[in-house]
């Protein structure tokens, strides 16, 4: 996630100090080594059938980047080899690093999102893709710029993880900063402090609870009754349902946000 200036100011919520977190890391190497590997073939494969992608890659390798693919698209992959099931993936984030932008490697028609990434479609799957230094929390602290630092900046901890492909490193490897810990323990909890856009983090928050059969940490919870105090606020949310959820998943994400909600009564 990204901030960029000259856009319009981001609304970020402090969550509260104290809390527990559940960033418990992966420390099994053996795990991680075939995972890396799984994400490597399924990577390759996905770009043997997008050639859009595929000719994004080509480009980002021509002005010398390195690329990662953080959060979403990585975390199915780790849920399909911890729960031994099919996830599908609308999306695909590239965090790039170089002497460039990664903006040079995509079309013009590429769209600048509120936080200065960049979205465009390729033949299958959408893209997001930002530089480094650019990553909202990186920024906003002045953090280490560096790939080891990205998993820390996530939203949730299931996104909490970095995939380095062999088409930019030497060998395919992951870097866990809780996700495979939470897939398996299937508990959600936020990794970062603070919390951007946070009625649109409140929709992901119910629809990646629902997706992935996980509960709701108590902070996870707190936070959507502190941001859903209005009648107006909870309806933003369930059209953000309505908008970003799997068809098949988006009724019982609503009666879960619903019964959240009536919980909190």
């Amino acid at each position: 996630m990204t901030e960029c200036s000259g856009l319009p100011a981001i609304e970020v919520y402090r969550l509260p100090t104290g809390r527990d977190l559940h960033l418990d890391i992966c420390d099994n190497e053996r795990f991680l080594i075939s995972a890396a590997q799984y994400l490597q073939e399924c990577f390759d494969d996905l770009l043997c059938k997008d050639e859009l992608l595929s000719n994004y890659i080509h480009q980002m390798q021509s002005l010398g980047l390195e690329a990662v693919i953080f959060g979403g698209w990585a975390r199915d992959r780790l849920a399909e080899l911890i729960n031994n099931r099919h996830h599908t993936s609308r999306d695909i984030d590239l965090v790039t690093h170089g002497s460039v932008s990664v903006e040079q490697a995509l079309p013009s028609s590429a769209i600048r999102n509120p936080f200065g990434g960049f979205g465009t479609e390729a033949s299958s799957i959408h893209l997001d893709s930002w530089d480094l230094p650019k990553t909202f929390l990186i920024r906003r602290h002045r953090l280490p710029v560096t790939f080891e630092q990205l998993p820390l900046t996530a939203d949730y901890n299931v996104n909490a993880v970095v995939f380095k492909p062999m088409q930019f490193f030497h060998h395919a490897s992951l870097l866990d900063s809780g996700a495979v810990s939470s897939l398996q323990t299937r508990v959600l909890d936020f990794v970062a402090d603070e919390v951007a856009q946070p009625l649109f983090q409140a929709a992901r928050a119910i629809i990646l609870a629902v997706r992935l059969q996980c509960e709701l940490s108590d902070t996870v919870r707190d936070f959507l009754v502190s941001v859903c105090n209005t009648n107006e606020r909870r309806q933003v949310v369930v059209d953000g349902i309505r908008t970003y959820c799997i068809l098949d998943l988006t009724d019982s994400a609503i009666s879960f946000f619903e019964s959240v909600m009536e919980d909190s009564q």
